[in-house]
């Protein structure tokens, strides 16, 4: 699903498709562009210095110790998630969103581990057999 038709390119041959912002490659690729700017330092530390090497584990980690660029990446993160979700929700008009994330985070923007419903549509997160007790 394209979310940003000038975005960047995808192996899939497109350009902007929701993957390539949320996702865990997608998580990455948002810390390299906030390390290429002059953010994200503690991310770039933790990935050994090389621009190359950061994954999206990098920015978890230094996003759990609270570095602020880490969260503003998690922040950005959420924003492009929420996007595609709220499309999907648009298009399938579903009655639950189940998102893979069991913990909560730190993030302003971000799924919290707390069940939400937002116009009838409910968020919730899939944690070790969640989803199959609540339905």
């Amino acid at each position: 699903m394209v979310v940003d038709p000038s975005g960047p390119a995808c192996p899939c041959g497109k350009r902007g498709c929701w993957e390539r912002y949320a996702s865990g490659s997608g998580l990455a690729w948002l810390a390299r562009e906030a390390a290429a700017a002059g953010a994200a330092g503690r991310v770039l530390e933790l990935a050994g210095g090389a621009l190359g090497d950061v994954r999206g584990e990098h920015v978890t980690t230094a996003a759990a110790e609270g570095d602020a660029d880490a969260l503003a990446v998690v922040d950005r993160f959420a924003w492009w998630l929420g996007l595609g979700l709220a499309n999907l929700a648009a298009v399938l008009d579903p009655e639950l969103h189940a998102a893979n994330a069991c913990e909560p985070s730190r993030s302003k923007n971000a799924i919290s581990a707390k069940p939400t419903v937002c116009n009838a549509v409910m968020i919730s997160p899939l944690c070790r057999g969640s989803l199959s007790k609540r339905l």
